[in-house]
């Protein structure tokens, strides 16, 4: 099932970097690997594995 996102509007507007934002990063880095797992685009041993590399990576983010 495709759902369609649209953008309404944006509150208060600042820049995100992942070194001093980090715990923004963390929760949006998995958010998208579970998103991705839930529709079939990573199995169990993918997410796991990307799992662990994030908390393996400096800083426990993926390097961007």
């Amino acid at each position: 099932m495709k759902r369609k996102v649209l953008l309404l509007e944006i509150e208060n507007n600042a820049e995100l970097h992942p070194e001093t934002d980090a715990e923004f990063f963390d929760v949006l880095q998995r958010s998208l690997l579970l998103a991705l797992k839930e529709n079939g685009l990573l199995n169990e041993a993918q997410f796991l594995r990307a799992e662990e590399k994030i908390q393996t990576e400096k800083g426990g983010r993926l390097n961007y």
